[in-house]
C-alpha cells in the first residue's frame, strides 16, 4: 500500500509539473499565450465583464541589437518582476509573445486598473539598470469585454489602442 501511495504522489506531482510547464512561459515565470487564451474564454463564456491591457515594451528589437538578447531576456523578466509586484497575485499577467504582455481585469473599476498599469509603467520608466544609458518603457492599450462584442474583437481594440499608444511618443497608456 505505501509503494501504491508513493507511485499516486509521484505521478500527481508529475501531472503538476505538466501542467505547469504547459501554462507558464519559463523565461518570465508569467503565464503563456495558451493560458491567456483558455482564461479569457472562460470569462466570455461565462458572461464576466472585464478590462484587458495589453502592454509592449518599447524599442525592444533595439535594446536587443544594442545590448544583446541576453539584456533583453533581463529586461523582459525585470519588467514581468515588477507587473507582479504591483498586481500581486489578483490579476494574471500573461506573456503572448516577445515582448507583449497582457493582463485581465475581472473587475468594474476602471480607474482601479488604470491606476495599476500606470504605477507599472512609472515604476518601469525610473528603474535604473546596469548599462547605464539604457532606459526602458512600455506602452499599453486597455478595451473592455461586456458580452456585447467577441472575444477578437477586445484584442483588436486593446492592439490598436497599444498602437495609437506608440505612435503619440510611447510611455503611455490609451484606454477607454
Amino acid at each position: 500500500i505505501g509503494s501504491i501511495y508513493e507511485n499516486i504522489q509521484k505521478s500527481k506531482k508529475n501531472l503538476e509539473q505538466a501542467v505547469y510547464d504547459s501554462t507558464v512561459d519559463s523565461l518570465t515565470n508569467m503565464f503563456n499565450r495558451r493560458k491567456f487564451d483558455t482564461d479569457i474564454n472562460a470569462l466570455a463564456i461565462n458572461n464576466h465583464f472585464f478590462y484587458l491591457a495589453m502592454i509592449d515594451i518599447d524599442d525592444f528589437k533595439k535594446i536587443n541589437d544594442t545590448y544583446g538578447h541576453e539584456t533583453g531576456d533581463v529586461v523582459l523578466r525585470t519588467v514581468c518582476k515588477i507587473g507582479h509586484q504591483i498586481m500581486g497575485n489578483t490579476y494574471s499577467i500573461y506573456r503572448i509573445g516577445g515582448e507583449e504582455l497582457c493582463v485581465i481585469y475581472a473587475g468594474d473599476d476602471y480607474q482601479h486598473f488604470y491606476e495599476l498599469i500606470d504605477t507599472w509603467l512609472k515604476m518601469v520608466s525610473m528603474r535604473a539598470w546596469r548599462e547605464s544609458d539604457l532606459h526602458v518603457t512600455f506602452s499599453a492599450g486597455i478595451a473592455t469585454y461586456n458580452n456585447e462584442k467577441p472575444i477578437e474583437d477586445v484584442l483588436i481594440d486593446a492592439d490598436k489602442k497599444l498602437y495609437i499608444a506608440k505612435s503619440e511618443g510611447k510611455n503611455r497608456i490609451v484606454g477607454i
